[in-house]
This record gives structure tokens, C-alpha cells and sequence, in this order.
């Protein structure tokens, strides 16, 4: 008895979520939109909005340019919720949480 699978399925179906860091990366590098990552209180915050601001350098950004920013600690920021490029978003479809 033969067991045949399409592994491409698996991965999809069962890969951890940090599998996409390398594509967030590239865009990171290669994208006009800058992955700004924004301090919170709480997630929950995040996801109402309350947190879409930068007072002086508390905001960072994820990725190549992510040395340039002073800020640390917990951060959230805006992904695209299509799953795939482009992955950087601006409205609060899909959240992804960041820390520094």
C-alpha cells in the first residue's frame, strides 16, 4: 500500500506563522510602505485604534531599517490580511504583534 501526500498542502496546513518573516523582510527592504510598528498598551488597544500614533520616537519599524528607530519594547503594527504581498498595510484588517 502506497501513502501519497502533497506536501505543499502540509506546510501550508501546518507551518508556523515565522515562515513569512523572510517575505516581510524583503518587502521591508524592497517596499514603498515602512511596516511602522506602534507602542500599546494592550492588544486589544491596538486593535481599536487607539494606538495608530507616533509622539516624538516612540514608534519603531520591523525589518532592514528596524536599527534606525530608538524605540523598544511592546510594539504593534499593520499587516495585509490577503496573505500574500503586498504585506504591509495601513488599515487594521489584520494585526500583527512585534516586540523590540
Amino acid at each position: 500500500m502506497a501513502l501519497y501526500f502533497d506536501s505543499a498542502a502540509l506546510k501550508e496546513k501546518f507551518s508556523c506563522s515565522h515562515d513569512m518573516s523572510i517575505y516581510y523582510y524583503i518587502e521591508s527592504i524592497n517596499g514603498k510602505c515602512p511596516f511602522t510598528a506602534y507602542p500599546c498598551k494592550s492588544y486589544d488597544d491596538f486593535k481599536m485604534g487607539k494606538c495608530l500614533s507616533c509622539n516624538g520616537d516612540s514608534c519603531s519599524a520591523m525589518g532592514f531599517y528596524a536599527d534606525q528607530f530608538k524605540a523598544r519594547g511592546d510594539l504593534y503594527l499593520l499587516t495585509s490580511a490577503k496573505g500574500k504581498a503586498p504585506f504591509c498595510s495601513k488599515s487594521l484588517s489584520s494585526v500583527s504583534w512585534y516586540k523590540t
